[in-house]
């Protein structure tokens, strides 16, 4: 029985790589197995191996970095000096520095106040330059600079509307309202003169 099967098992080999008379003889073809998840890489355990060591000289470089006080004295003075160096190289983030308000905090961190958010955009696209000039000409690369935009509710003073003055009078005296009504003034109008 056993060398029946064996008989079978080789016919079937032999019928399977048989050709016609054109063809070439072929090999049963086999399919490679691939594992999803492989076990070990290479290039995982090496990329590891840099992470690590670039981490270590990142670690290495700070503490290299110079840290040195400074007062706002020094701060102001290359505040104006930073000012005049954008002044006619970028006019929009000049505007936007010169109305800005500036503070040192404790850990001497500079913290930027802007009036409006599209203020706060504009000096992003200067934050760069700007950090990199503070941190090397104050000596001191740990000067993280923040910023903040202001309630809309501030002191400064903006352009308002005819409707906007009128509202803050009545507000203060309610008798200007029963006088718009009585004599029909129309306060978003300019006025006529006759």
């Amino acid at each position: 029985m056993a060398g029946a099967g064996k008989n079978v098992l080789q016919e079937n080999i032999i019928s399977k790589t048989e050709t016609s008379g054109n063809e070439l003889p072929t090999e049963p073809k086999k399919k490679a197995i691939r594992r999803q998840n492989p076990i070990f890489s290479i290039n995982a355990e090496a990329e590891k191996l840099i992470a690590k060591k670039e981490e270590s000289d990142m670690a290495k470089v700070e503490k290299e970095l110079p840290n040195e006080e400074f007062t706002k004295h020094d701060f102001l003075r290359l505040w104006n000096e930073f000012l005049e160096k954008i002044k006619n190289h970028n006019r929009p983030a000049f505007n936007v520095l010169q109305t800005a308000e500036w503070e040192i905090n404790k850990s001497n961190d500079i913290v930027l106040s802007f009036d409006s958010e599209s203020m706060a955009i504009e000096f992003e696209n200067l934050r760069e330059q700007f950090v990199i000039f503070f941190r090397e000409n104050l000596n001191n690369y740990y000067i993280q600079v923040l910023k903040k935009v202001k309630d809309e509710a501030s002191d400064k003073k903006h352009i308002k509307s005819r409707r906007d003055i009128f509202n803050e009078m009545a507000e203060k005296n309610e008798n200007l309202l029963r006088l718009q009504k009585i004599f029909d003034l129309d306060i978003d109008n300019t006025p006529r003169y006759f």
